[in-house]
């Protein structure tokens, strides 16, 4: 019985909570507090729509499948047939670098000839990257060095390698 009186008193509170949220005043910018003053309680801002040109995207990692064996111009045809208007593109620096200052050429020509052909597709391509040099470890990492803003700093030094 104790725990049926629990559940009522924790729903009238969620109760409470939900019906006072309802009618909380939003913090509005000073543009429409403005217009709020000069047209009164009936003012309704514009809403804009968002673009709906690319609202249909997919991620689509064009670079591992093709080390995979998979053909990439099927992979965008097939993407396109899907009604797919914007593609993630990932491109590790690890595939096209063997280190900050050296470029693998053979994989660099294949990336831009998959960005070529998804271009034909007129696909939006939102290139991504979440790879980076380690300054302390050599080699690709997804980590980045310890936040220090010392002059000489590893974090420093992988922010200048970075860029």
């Amino acid at each position: 019985m104790k725990t049926l009186a629990n559940i009522k008193i924790i729903c009238t509170i969620l109760l409470l909570l939900f019906v006072t949220n309802c009618n909380s005043n939003t913090t509005t910018s000073e543009d429409t507090k403005m217009n709020l003053i000069k047209y009164g309680e009936n003012y309704k801002p514009e809403l804009e729509k968002a673009n709906q040109e690319y609202l249909f995207g997919m991620d689509y990692l064009s670079y591992e499948w093709y080390t995979r064996g998979v053909d990439y111009e099927k992979g965008y045809k097939l993407l396109s047939n899907m009604g797919v208007k914007s593609i993630r593109n990932w491109m590790h620096f690890g595939y096209f670098m063997r280190d900050p200052n050296t470029f693998i050429e053979e994989n660099v020509r294949v990336m831009h000839d998959m960005l070529h052909v998804a271009a034909s597709y007129n696909f939006q391509i939102i290139g991504m990257n979440h790879v980076n040099w380690s300054v302390t470890k050599k080699y690709f990492s997804i980590g980045k060095e310890k936040y220090q803003t010392f002059e000489g700093s590893k974090y420093e030094e992988w922010l200048d390698v970075y860029e």
